[in-house]
């Protein structure tokens, strides 16, 4: 009895079938592994006593910094008569520039924790359609289906390639942040002259882009995890053919490439318009044209008073 068992069981073994479930196992594993690496092992820790350190010897360079600059903006405003802005630097400038370096590290740590919740929310989903990719491709059969399976395997490698490299970018984008808050005393130190405050919203719209990007980037991860996973049931089932299969893949794999490059995108769009624009002045008043129309109008205002008195000599003769 027990020989005809074995027999059967025997029988029923299909050795294909079973190195390819313990392909796609280990290839679940390596993606979830990947995945929770990068939600986990790449957030900076601002409240560390090794940057604490560093961030209060920079605070004490920023309120060095920060009194010559209110002089160097007095100075320019008297000459330009603006007491209005001598009074904006010392009323204004001044206390947030100290209240708000003092503050800084408080403040972007609580928008990393409100970043961690929203990633939270978010990375449950994206885990869960790798779960359900790896389960689906494994219920593939060996004969009829066995290009999808290949297919399947590579899209997997694929992921995990995308997962290693938004590893690396969120590894930048934490030596980011840390860089940026470094130097936010010099930035609120730039906030009492109102010609150098564009320096401090440079600095705090990349700490925002940088702090929110991972955000964006899970969200987008699990929606292409998502379309790499619409149509595969189908298939599987026999519902759908390969070619629904074929483009709900090269949407999600696009999305996915998509999300490699969330982050350099947002700070592109948030940042370039500011820097298009102040390259823009700088270039303008470097051409020809703005140079002659320059001289053009010095040398009018050079000829005018001599115009002036020749009428006034005509017209006494």
């Amino acid at each position: 009895m027990h020989s005809l068992d074995s027999v059967q069981i025997l029988a029923a073994f299909d050795p294909i079938a079973w190195v390819i479930g313990k392909i796609f196992d280990a290839l679940g594993q390596l993606m979830e592994a990947a995945f929770q690496f990068v939600l986990t092992g790449s957030e900076p820790n601002l409240t560390n006593g090794w940057f604490s350190g560093q961030y209060d010897i920079m605070l004490r360079i920023g309120a060095a910094v920060t009194l010559p600059v209110a002089f160097i903006a007095t100075i320019v405003a008297i000459l330009k008569g603006g007491l209005r802005e001598v009074l904006r630097t010392y009323l204004i400038g001044l206390p947030v520039a100290i209240l708000g370096a003092v503050a800084a590290v408080g403040v972007v740590a609580l928008a990393q924790s409100i970043d961690a919740n929203l990633t939270d929310s978010v990375s449950s989903f994206s885990s869960e359609n790798l779960a359900d990719y790896v389960a689906t491709v494994k219920s593939f059969d060996t004969d009829s289906q066995l290009g999808v399976l290949i297919v399947g395997f590579f899209v997997g490698m694929f992921m995990i390639l995308a997962l290693a490299f938004l590893w690396i970018e969120l590894i930048l984008r934490t030596m980011l942040i840390y860089l940026a808050v470094l130097f936010l005393p010099f930035g609120f130190a730039m906030f009492v002259w109102s010609s150098a405050r564009r320096w401090l919203s440079t600095l705090i719209e990349i700490i925002l882009v940088a702090v929110f990007a991972k955000f964006v980037t899970v969200a987008i991860l699990g929606f292409g995890f998502d379309a790499v996973l619409s149509n595969l049931a189908g298939v599987a089932a026999g519902e759908d053919g390969a070619w629904n299969l074929i483009g709900s893949l090269i949407s999600g794999l696009v999305i996915i490439t998509g999300a490699c490059f969330a982050m350099p995108a947002i700070l592109a769009f948030v940042l370039g318009p500011s820097v298009v624009m102040a390259g823009r002045d700088e270039v303008m008043a470097k051409t020809p044209l703005s140079v002659a129309s320059g001289r053009t109008a010095a040398r009018g205002a050079a000829i005018r008073p001599v115009k002036a008195a020749g009428k006034a000599l005509s017209g006494k003769g």
